[in-house]
């Protein structure tokens, strides 16, 4: 059986500290899907994407995109994928419905980058 292509928690950690250190402006990414469950530890949770509530994140577009593509991870594709490239997608208001909230909580922090996920 073919494992599904995806990165576990560790190797995410690893690429959001490349992001991290190629950013030149602070960052917060409100992380939704599977993303929270993969930093929480769920065993043999994988994933190619992180999900990133842009409503619920600030950023400067160009410097993460930057930062992305400097660390090798595809930053919000619109097109076609490469099913074993990791990338960030950026997720608009009204392609998920997750109710009105104004805090977060913090899931990892490493230098100018901060991810957090919206309340359970």
């Amino acid at each position: 059986m073919n494992q599904e292509p995806g990165l576990s928690g560790e190797q995410w950690k690893e690429l959001i500290g490349k992001i991290a250190r190629h950013l030149k402006h602070p960052a917060s990414l409100c992380l939704i899907g599977s993303g929270p469950g993969i930093f929480a530890g769920q065993p043999n949770r994988l994933s190619i994407d992180l999900d990133t509530l842009n409503r619920a994140s600030t950023f400067d577009h160009h410097d993460l995109k930057q930062a992305c593509e400097k660390a090798g991870v595809r930053f919000d594709p619109k097109g076609e994928l490469e099913p074993d490239t990791p990338y960030l997608q950026i997720v608009e208001e009204g392609i998920v419905q997750l109710g009105k909230f104004t805090k977060t909580t913090k899931i990892l922090e490493t230098g100018e980058l901060t991810l957090v996920r919206p309340p359970l």
